[in-house]
């Protein structure tokens, strides 16, 4: 048995070291190229030059050009400051549109409004928009919504959900004069008061 196989046993030995002669020249290999590629795009003197470009283009950044004018201190942090905003900027400020006619988008869900008709104009540098229609999952509720703000300087007024106090259905703007709001409804019409926030809705009295 130990001769037949001792042999073998020899050859299996020079196989495994000439395997690791193989495998360690070329760790050595692969570590020299590594060496050579670190020595190449790496190092401290690179590096501070990267950063010094860096500084000196926020420096650049930082620095105020001669001549140029600064922000006025009404508009901290904005430049440059907001125009003021006129009738011109709102389409068809003044009218009443019709959603089913004009397709305007609306910024609620179906599930929240369902929406028939907007009204919007600018008032004192303000955009003034009225939505109305009715409540999303109960069409007989009416509803207006109104919002009031600047878009540019970020200033916000008032704003809010008005329901009916009966259900007359969905409501349909026919127009806006100051702080009243006309609107019509499935068998009649009536307003809504702005700054008392009250609606009126004699004709749905009448016929009750």
């Amino acid at each position: 048995m130990t001769r037949r196989f001792g042999p073998l046993t020899r050859r299996r030995a020079v196989v495994l070291v000439c395997v690791t002669v193989v495998a360690l020249g070329g760790a050595v290999a692969q570590a020299r190229a590594w060496v050579q590629i670190g020595g190449t795009h790496s190092g401290p003197g690179p590096m501070k030059t990267a950063i010094a470009e860096k500084e000196a283009i926020a420096n650049r950044w930082m620095t105020p050009i001669p001549g140029e004018p600064t922000p006025p201190a009404s508009h901290p942090g904005q430049y440059p400051p907001c125009p003021t905003m006129t009738a011109r900027d709102v389409p068809h400020a003044g009218e009443v549109r019709s959603r089913a006619q004009d397709g305007f988008p609306v910024p609620f869900s179906p599930m929240v409004y369902d929406i028939n008709t907007l009204w919007q104009d600018v008032r004192d540098d303000m955009e003034l928009q009225i939505w109305a229609g009715a409540l999303g999952d109960d069409r007989t509720q009416g509803v207006i919504a109104v919002a009031e703000g600047n878009g540019c300087t970020g200033r916000q007024g008032p704003h809010g959900e008005f329901r009916t106090p009966s259900k007359v259905g969905p409501l349909t703007l026919t127009g806006v004069v100051g702080n009243a709001v006309s609107f019509s409804y499935p068998g009649g019409a009536g307003s809504l008061d702005l700054s008392t926030r009250q609606f009126a809705l004699p004709s749905h009295q009448k016929r009750r």
